[in-house]
């Protein structure tokens, strides 16, 4: 249900925040992601609600974990009814950060087995 800028429910997305994410989806189709990240993060400046346009940026990692977790701090603001809405962007942020940490700790452990690898060979050859 779209709202209009001037009569805002609760229950409904501004439509100046559907229209922006809008142009992002556009955007996004023709790989143009740091254009559809701006219109994206207008879109959730102009309704928090627009759970929509969070997730599309989540989906497509087009954000670092750190400046997600700012924006949502400084640049959003939501009322006492809203709170939940902030807590699930920073559950979805914490999911991603998660998933980065674990990868990244893959990632080392199985160069340090490779470099540990190349050391037992090298100690064979003397």
């Amino acid at each position: 249900k779209v709202v209009n800028n001037n009569n805002s429910d609760e229950t409904e997305i501004n439509l100046s925040s559907l229209l922006s994410f809008t142009r992002a989806k556009a955007l996004e189709k023709l790989s143009i992601d740091q254009r559809a990240l701006w219109w994206l993060e207008k879109s959730l400046i102009f309704d928090c609600k627009n759970i929509q346009a969070f997730d599309c940026m989540i989906q497509r990692r087009l954000s670092t974990v750190d400046n997600l977790r700012l924006f949502i701090d400084k640049e959003l603001n939501f009322n006492v009814d809203q709170e939940w809405i902030r807590f699930y962007y920073q559950c979805k942020i914490n999911e991603i950060g998660t998933n980065f940490e674990s990868f990244t700790k893959m990632t080392n452990d199985l160069e340090n087995t490779e470099l540990n690898k190349l050391v037992l060979i090298k100690s064979d050859d003397f």
